[in-house]
Order: structure tokens, then sequence, then C-alpha cells
């Protein structure tokens, strides 16, 4: 296999296990807990 053929065979790979991993999307950001306070009535 020649050095573009790899690549391009890797770019292909990379770009499937992407879309069933989304692994490269931006991570989402922590939604912080509210005070405990207001866990109570």
């Amino acid at each position: 296999m020649t050095a573009p053929d790899h690549r391009a065979e890797m770019t292909i790979r990379f770009a499937t296990w992407d879309q069933i991993t989304g692994a490269t999307a931006p991570p989402t950001a922590a939604r912080p807990r509210p005070p405990p306070d207001l866990y109570t009535s």
C-alpha cells in the first residue's frame, strides 16, 4: 500500500469511527448542581 493510499484509508476509518463515537465533538459543559438548600421543602 502506498503512502497516499494509506492516508486515504486511515482518513476513511477515522471518519467512520468519529461518526460512531462522536469522539471529536466538543465536550459539553457540566451543569452545576443547585445548592443543597434548594432540595429541602
